[in-house]
């Protein structure tokens, strides 16, 4: 639970509805790491997610002019 709330907190700039996003996903991660002993179900999905999102996110910066300054 409390490495859920540090993930969440961590998305922070996503907002409030990133930040509960997130809050699941750390959530469903732990038990996940927790049930099969093996930290690599969580690699894998969280390298899937982030392959899907990423993307997107980058766009969506540029797009609104926010990377401006990388």
């Amino acid at each position: 639970m409390i490495s859920s709330v540090l993930f969440s907190i961590y998305h922070f700039s996503w907002g409030i509805g990133g930040m509960f996003g997130t809050f699941i996903l750390g959530f469903v991660l732990a038990y996940v790491f927790i049930v099969g002993e093996s930290l690599l179900p969580n690699i894998v999905s969280h390298a899937i997610i982030d392959g899907l999102i990423e993307p997107g996110l980058i766009i969506s910066v540029f797009a609104l002019g926010l990377g401006s300054h990388i």
